[in-house]
């Protein structure tokens, strides 16, 4: 005889921070073992990014006292039209551009009863919700076509798109990936990372201990800053919460063994850092500063010729490059892959008119902006640029001031 299927929901922060054991148990049974659904990150992520109007909206499903299967969702209540409000369901960790591969986490061979019983319950319970966001879920999830088809069988409206990623499928040993490279860039790698060796003190590593890790990601934060402010472009660490982050999940990601913040330093200081983990047998790369003013030694390249070097030695078979594939990439043979943003949701006028007024809107500015005269239209996209870069430098010099103690 089966043991009951036990559907509970987790709204508080406390019940959440409890689950650790429990939860990375679960996640690695799952097909979804990733390391943005690790508790170290769900949790981290949740601590510093949860706003006001958010709250946990986790489903847990036990099949008599064993924990089968988990939906790591949050809910944001969004108002609308001034008197009009949604509940969006988003996994945790989707909405700062830092997570990827998202999923549900079941135990393997369990996710169609699981998923089953997840829809189930949020058609029993739908003045709960209104959309559910499943954003950055990889296109080889054993949940997505579940999802569709229990969307269809509680007629529920689904709207998908795709995104590439791209990662690098590592061979036995460096000279074979070597090989595999264009002649004229492998020539480049080794010329420079040579030059580089001859002419400085070059000492490749990454942070292994507590005590470097603050002055680490700090180095990290102005390195990725120095580089994107130069383009007038603001870059991902300008953001006070996603520093904040970066420390809270570093910290338990050190503990765990998964943090690898690559560095390159030449002589005696920082020039390029990787921000990445290693979990599962790969590498996955978040985020890289480099120091533009050594943009002409290709400090970076440098960089990711070590880490290459290294990883493979070691025996690791994957090196992801998360979102994008960009000719940069495609010279480190990288091959893309896709994620999928799946979005299911109730079918009535509030939910539809929430969905619909963006694309309206969208639509009405472009036409607006098709019967302005040209010069118009490059003199308010001159005006947005200045004033962007004005913001831009305030807030650069007030992070260091901030930083300086002032």
């Amino acid at each position: 005889m089966n043991s009951e299927l036990k559907v509970s929901l987790f709204t508080t922060d406390n019940d959440f921070y409890s689950m650790e054991k429990e939860w990375n148990g679960l996640l690695q049974q799952s097909a979804a073992d990733t390391i943005f659904l690790t508790w170290e990150w769900v949790s981290s992520w949740w601590k510093v990014h949860k706003n006001n109007n958010q709250q946990l909206f986790i489903l847990f499903l036990r099949e008599g006292e064993e924990l089968i299967g988990i939906a790591p969702f949050y809910c944001t209540k969004i108002r609308f039209l001034s008197f009009l409000s949604v509940r969006r369901l988003d996994y945790i960790g989707f909405g700062t551009l830092d997570s990827e591969y998202m999923d549900f986490i079941i135990v393997k061979g369990k996710e169609q009863e699981v998923i089953t019983a997840f829809f189930n319950y949020l058609k029993q319970n739908e003045s709960r919700w209104d959309i559910l966001y499943l954003n950055e879920m990889p296109e080889s999830a054993v949940t997505l076509p579940l999802l569709f088809s229990s969307a269809a069988q509680n007629h529920y409206k689904t709207f998908e798109t795709r995104h590439e990623c791209s990662s690098v499928q590592l061979p036995a040993d460096w000279d074979t990936y070597l090989a595999t490279m264009d002649s004229k860039f492998r020539y480049q790698l080794r010329h420079s990372t040579k030059r580089l060796e001859e002419g400085h003190k070059v000492e490749f590593g990454y942070c292994n201990s507590e005590d470097k890790l603050t002055a680490d990601l700090e180095s990290l934060y102005k390195l990725h800053q120095k580089h994107w402010i130069g383009k007038d472009i603001e870059g991902s660490f300008i953001n006070e919460k996603r520093r904040s982050f970066y420390y809270e999940m570093s910290r338990l990601f050190l503990e765990k063994g998964w943090l690898r913040l690559f560095g390159l330093k030449v002589d005696g200081e920082y020039r390029a850092q990787q921000f990445s983990f290693e979990y599962a047998g790969k590498i996955f790369s978040l985020q890289e500063g480099y120091d533009p003013d050594w943009k002409k030694k290709r400090v970076g390249q440098v960089l990711r010729g070590y880490v290459f070097r290294d990883i493979i030695s070691r025996g690791l078979t994957e090196y992801d490059f998360l979102g994008g594939i960009s000719p940069h990439k495609k010279t480190w043979e990288a091959r893309a892959k896709y994620s999928v943003n799946l979005r299911i949701s109730k079918q009535n006028l509030k939910t539809k008119l929430f969905l619909e007024i963006p694309v309206i809107g969208k639509k009405i500015r472009l036409a607006v902006k098709s019967l302005l005269p040209s010069r118009l239209v490059r003199f308010r996209r001159d005006y947005l640029d200045n004033r962007f870069k004005d913001n831009l430098k305030k807030k650069v010099n007030q992070q260091e001031s901030t930083e300086a103690g002032e």
